[in-house]
């Protein structure tokens, strides 16, 4: 079962993430997609990131993903305020992880 209640297999979740990815830019050293709400730099190679992030945060160089979340929709969203507003932000950060499909610990989120 996943966090909104979903029972979901994981590969049926990983399939429906990738469906969702939106190619948006793409260079030598990384690449930017959208998956629904979620803007993700995926990191190329060696990068070094200093950021805020309250998982990973600070200086890192072992990093994969940059994850920026939009947790507040302009829409009537009641059942996920609820769920983001019980959540500690370690936690918080794990779920939007993984709704993105992505190791939490590699990844550095930022939200919106």
């Amino acid at each position: 079962m996943n966090l909104l209640g979903a029972t979901n297999r994981p590969s049926e979740v990983d399939d429906e993430i990738t469906r969702h990815r939106e190619a948006v830019h793409s260079a030598a050293d990384h690449r930017i997609h959208r998956s629904g709400r979620f803007p993700v730099t995926e990191l190329l190679g060696d990068h070094t990131v200093l950021s805020t992030s309250v998982r990973n945060g600070g200086f890192s160089q072992c990093l994969r993903h940059l994850l920026n979340h939009q947790s507040c929709e302009a829409s009537s969203h009641t059942e996920r305020h609820g769920l983001l507003h019980k959540s500690s932000l370690a936690d918080y950060h794990d779920i939007a992880c993984r709704e993105a499909g992505l190791d939490p610990e590699l990844v550095a989120l930022g939200r919106s």
